[in-house]
């Protein structure tokens, strides 16, 4: 399983306000890990924000 396996594999079980809150979240806590902390950490929050806009998208799709 790859890091971003790991951060993809639960996002459906999430509602679409929680996929929401959690896409802000994470976009402001990637301008801080941005300046603060590794590339691979902010690689990390980027892959979770990105799992959580897709699977937002896919179930916007789906209506």
């Amino acid at each position: 399983m790859t890091h971003h396996d790991r951060d993809t594999a639960d996002m459906s079980k999430h509602s679409d306000e929680q996929l929401r809150e959690g896409i802000d979240t994470v976009h402001e806590q990637e301008q801080r890990v941005a300046t603060e902390d590794s590339g691979e950490a902010l690689n990390a929050q980027q892959d979770q924000r990105r799992a959580m806009e897709e699977e937002l998208e896919q179930r916007e799709g789906d209506r």
